[in-house]
Formats: structure tokens, C-alpha cells, sequence
């Protein structure tokens, strides 16, 4: 007990001194609390550990123990020292550590893939590099899933939602593909369409975005009550006029 608390103290003065970590291959109770870029569940500490291992954008991960969580970091406890945290029941693991270690990684050992790839074991002497992730999407990401935590990379299969322009509702959705670029959008995004008629009335030119107002005028052999206002609102309908024409 005596040493390990020890070794939290060392950790943590390194830390507030601003020196470079020298992280062993698992460290018990610490993680490093960013969001990480994917998450993996019902997984094992070493298949973990070979995950970051085998995925070129990895740097380190951290594992929940309790729950078997295995969460993959873009950063280390050396470029993000500030996030390196004791974490009871969590194991840490440092990428640069894994890699050179053949028992554990076979022959993707201190592997050269290109990034947003992984590295994948053939056979016991042979491998190639594959697209896991794909990169940063540019739009406006909705509100995610739990499972995807990361508005930086996104898993092959991944699917995204895209907040639409300003003035519309829904959302457009694109897909990680395998060979680690983003689908086509496939756009579901709506506006209110044009207004509904009125009797007797006519209604003027404008636009059919969320917020925008239209204004309904009788016919001039008709007489005119009510109001003749319309908004498109935010549930993408127009709001109901008022406006009555009677004819003459």
C-alpha cells in the first residue's frame, strides 16, 4: 500500500512540475480523462491494449475494469499531461510502450501504417494495413450516441448526423465507409414548403425557412378580417392566419 502510494505521489509531482512522463506498459488505477476517439466494449485488457497497438491514430488508451470498457486515446500522458489523472479501477496504457512488444502485437509490431488505419495480422509472419477511422467531418455535428464520443475520428460503420443550414429541420446523415472516407450526404433537411391557400386571399412572395414571414391579403372585390401574418415555425408549419375574406 505503502508503495503504491508512492508511486501516485511521484506521478503527480511530475505532473504539476511540467516534467515528462516515463509511463510503464500498464499502469494501474490512472487514465487520461479526454473523451478519446473510440470507445470498445466487452473487450479484455490485452485485446485492449492490442487495439491501440494495431491502430495508427492511437496513442494511448485507458480501461475500465469493472465495466470492460476500452477507450482509445489521440493523446499520452506526455502531450496531455494536464488530463493524466489517479483514476481507481482503470488501467492506463501507453502506446509507445505496446508497440515494440512482439508477444503482444505479433507481427504488427512497430508497424508503419499510414494514419486512420490499422494494422491487421494476416498470418503469423505477414500483415497489411487497413482504414479503421475516418477523419474529422466538416459540419456541425448533432448530439452523439454514447458510443461515439469523438467529434475528431469516427469508426468504419459510423454513422454521423449533420445539423442542417441555418433555417432548416432534420439533419443530414453520413457514413464512415471502409476505405475511411465519409459517404454522400444523404439529406433529410425540410423547411416549411410554401403556405397553405386561402380563400379569397393571395400571399406574398418570400421565404420558406424557419422564421421567416409571409403575409396573406384578400382579393380587393372581397372585404378583409382577421390577420393575415403567417411564421414558419420551428416544428416546420406555418402558423395559422386569421384572415377572413368576404365577398362583396
Amino acid at each position: 500500500m505503502q508503495s503504491n502510494s508512492l508511486l501516485l505521489m511521484f506521478y503527480i509531482s511530475t505532473l504539476t512540475q511540467g516534467l515528462e512522463l516515463e509511463v510503464p506498459q500498464f499502469l494501474h488505477n490512472f487514465c487520461l480523462s479526454s473523451t478519446g476517439y473510440m470507445s470498445i466494449s466487452e473487450i479484455g485488457l490485452y485485446g485492449c491494449a492490442r487495439r491501440c497497438g494495431m491502430y495508427s491514430g492511437c496513442k494511448s488508451f485507458t480501461y475500465n475494469i469493472a465495466h470492460h470498457r476500452c477507450l482509445l486515446n489521440e493523446d499520452d500522458a506526455n502531450t496531455a499531461s494536464g488530463q493524466f489523472n489517479a483514476c481507481p479501477g482503470f488501467i492506463y496504457g501507453d502506446r509507445a510502450m505496446l508497440i515494440s512488444d512482439v508477444t503482444l502485437m505479433g507481427p504488427c509490431s512497430d508497424h508503419d501504417c499510414p494514419y486512420y488505419t490499422t494494422c491487421v495480422r494476416l498470418y503469423s509472419t505477414s500483415r497489411v494495413c487497413v482504414a479503421s477511422v475516418c477523419g474529422p467531418f466538416a459540419g456541425v455535428l448533432l448530439s452523439l450516441k454514447s458510443d461515439d464520443i469523438s467529434t475528431t475520428m469516427s469508426a468504419v460503420g459510423v454513422s454521423r448526423n449533420i445539423q442542417c443550414d441555418t433555417g432548416y429541420i432534420g439533419y443530414k446523415t453520413v457514413v464512415c465507409l471502409a476505405n475511411g472516407l465519409w459517404s454522400e450526404l444523404e439529406d433529410t433537411c425540410t423547411d416549411c414548403g410554401n403556405p397553405p391557400s386561402v380563400d379569397n386571399a393571395v400571399v406574398s412572395s418570400g421565404d420558406t425557412t424557419i422564421g421567416s414571414n409571409r403575409v396573406y391579403e384578400c382579393l380587393p372585390t372581397t372585404t378583409a378580417s382577421g390577420s393575415g401574418d403567417i411564421t414558419c415555425q420551428q416544428d416546420g408549419t406555418w402558423s395559422t392566419s386569421s384572415l377572413v375574406g368576404k365577398g362583396s
